[in-house]
This record gives structure tokens, sequence and C-alpha cells, in this order.
């Protein structure tokens, strides 16, 4: 029984922790908004969401082999990164070298079903962007903006 509790708090604990990690990097990272574009794919197991791409003020043209760990520098002026962060970049975006192009996991964002048309329409329309809470490499969707405000709103 001893064995059977253990068993089962560790996935629990482990779960918790990314939550909490994920939680606290939301509320402390500073924000960033960046303009995005895409279109809403159905996926019957994962639900609605938009997969979108970033528009970077940047080139996001890679030089390096393929699969290579890139970085994209957000502020103070974008600019992609291939050899690693440089010290005059106070926040960077990690992601890879993928079909010659910069990569990174934000690129899809949860949707209610109701609310998929019109946030795919309001996309698709150049309307979008997205408030990531953008840190050394780390960051976090907080929000998809339409015209500037949460979806939520719209």
């Amino acid at each position: 029984m001893k064995k059977q509790i253990i068993a089962v708090s560790i996935p629990i604990a482990i779960l918790l922790a990314l939550t909490t990690y994920n939680e606290y990097l939301s509320r402390t990272l500073p924000e960033v908004v960046l303009p995005i574009e895409g279109y809403d794919p159905r996926d019957l197991l994962a639900g609605h969401y938009l997969t979108f791409k970033i528009k970077y003020e940047a080139s996001t043209q890679c030089t390096v082999k393929e699969h290579s760990q890139a970085d994209m520098c957000v502020s103070p002026k974008q600019e992609l990164m291939e050899d690693g962060p440089n010290p005059s970049c106070e926040q960077w975006i990690r992601g890879h070298c993928v079909g010659g192009t910069f990569q990174s996991d934000l690129n899809r964002y949860y949707v209610p079903q109701e609310k998929a048309r019109d946030l795919e329409k309001a996309l698709l329309n150049g309307e979008a962007s997205v408030r990531i809470s953008v840190g050394s490499g780390n960051a976090i969707i907080k929000d998809l903006l339409i015209k500037g405000r949460s979806w939520k709103d719209y």
C-alpha cells in the first residue's frame, strides 16, 4: 500500500511543480506583445486551437545547420542570435532552426469552440497579437489579443 501511495504521489508532485514553475514565470517575467499570423486547424483529440507564427521585425532566416538551437532577441531590439544570446539582449525566446527559419514553441493557443470561428477570422485579417512573458530564453503565452484587447473581450 505504501508503494502505491508513493507511485501515485510522485507524478502528482511533478505536475504540481511544473504548474507552479510556469505560473511563477508568467507572473514575474516582463511582458512583450508581438503580432501573429496563422490559421485555425481542427483536431478532434486536442480541440480547437489557433496555430500561428509570430511576425518578428528581424529576419528569421537561419544560417546554421538544421535543428540547431537559436534565440530571438525581443528586447531591446529584435534580432536572431544563432550563436547564443549576446550580452546586449535583455529578453529572448529560445527556439530552433527548422527549414532554414527560426521557430519556437510559441505557436499554438487553445480557444473555446464557440469563439474559434470569430478568432480565426480576426487572425486571418491580421488583427491578432500575443502577450508573452519573456525572460532569459523562457517564454509563456499569457493572452491572445484581438485589436489590442484580450480575446475574452472580443
